[in-house]
């Protein structure tokens, strides 16, 4: 009994823990200004993981999209359908903004 107590405590911290642990951002275009490389105006940023190693993924309008590599690995939508044109030359505007906000989200 006092075995199953102590186990009950030790989730129920861990819980409480995980609880206070954000590792998501409302994040609006408005907060990278010019820099902004997304076509919808905001949504959520998360990361999964930890350290510079984390899935750093987007959520807007109920679809969750990877900004990077090991997000696409999770299986999450790719984001080229939101993904904002840049001036030709160069094809698309740079995601690093967005990935650097969201490795600072990893645990």
């Amino acid at each position: 009994m006092r075995k199953i107590t102590s186990i009950i405590a030790l989730l129920s911290l861990q819980l409480l823990v995980s609880c206070g642990d954000s590792n998501t951002l409302k994040v609006k275009a408005s907060d990278f200004g010019a820099d902004w490389m997304l076509t919808v105006s905001e949504g959520e940023l998360k990361c999964e993981g930890s350290g510079g190693s984390g899935a750093v993924s987007f959520t807007s309008d109920g679809t969750t999209y990877a900004v990077n590599g090991t997000a696409m690995g999770m299986r999450y939508k790719d984001i080229d359908p939101i993904w904002l044109a840049d001036t030709p030359p160069v094809p698309k505007k740079s995601l690093a903004p967005l990935l650097k906000k969201g490795l600072t989200l990893c645990k």
